[in-house]
This record gives C-alpha cells, sequence and structure tokens, in this order.
C-alpha cells in the first residue's frame, strides 16, 4: 500500500493487504473512540488510495486461523501458519501462534 516492499515480501499482496485493513477496522470496532488509530487510518488513507479503497468497503474479520506466504530476501519463501486464541479475562486480547516452514524452490 504505501510502501512497495510488502508487495514483494507478500507472495499474496491482495490477501495480505485485505487482512491487515480488516483487522485494523476489527481494532477500531473494539475502541472507535481511538484517536491512535484515527491518525493512522488517516495517514494511511493518504499516502495510499489503495488503503483508502479497502478501508471504505467497510469488511470487517477478528484474526483466527490463516496462512501468509512470505519471500524473504535472505531466507526465501516462508509459509507460516497462524492461529489466533481469545484470552479469558483479558478483553479484546488475543494469544497468537506461528509456525513457518521453509520451502525449497519449486515447492
Amino acid at each position: 500500500m504505501a510502501t512497495l516492499a510488502g508487495r514483494d515480501f507478500y507472495q499474496e499482496w491482495e490477501r495480505a493487504a485485505h487482512s491487515c485493513v480488516v483487522e485494523i477496522r476489527a481494532a477500531y470496532g473494539h475502541d472507535p473512540g481511538s484517536s491512535r488509530i484515527a491518525e493512522t487510518v488517516a495517514e494511511l488513507s493518504e499516502a495510499s488510495e489503495e488503503f483508502a479503497g479497502l478501508w471504505r468497503t467497510h469488511d470487517i474479520k477478528a484474526k483466527s486461523q490463516e496462512g501468509k506466504h512470505l519471500r524473504h530476501p535472505r531466507v526465501g519463501d516462508l509459509h507460516i501458519a497462524f492461529a489466533a486464541f481469545t484470552v479469558n479475562g483479558a478483553l479484546h486480547q488475543q494469544l497468537g501462534r506461528y509456525r513457518s516452514r521453509w520451502c525449497r524452490p519449486g515447492r
């Protein structure tokens, strides 16, 4: 969105960008008076028409389980599995678990 480095790092850029925006919107829904989130959204919207367009869709999704496919410049392709778990007694907090697997070229 605001930087091109992410497009090289995330193998599935559109999916990663959408996921980030909908998670920010979910966080904003939990704290709609947050000036910090509002300032961040305004800054990103001004810097990136792509972000602004995704923000206007009003999609909301909390983290749950998904995978990320990354292309690290020194390590190579990585597939990361992610799972989020709600923390009882800690309002709007989650515990995240990441598991990576190195991918050989061509796999």
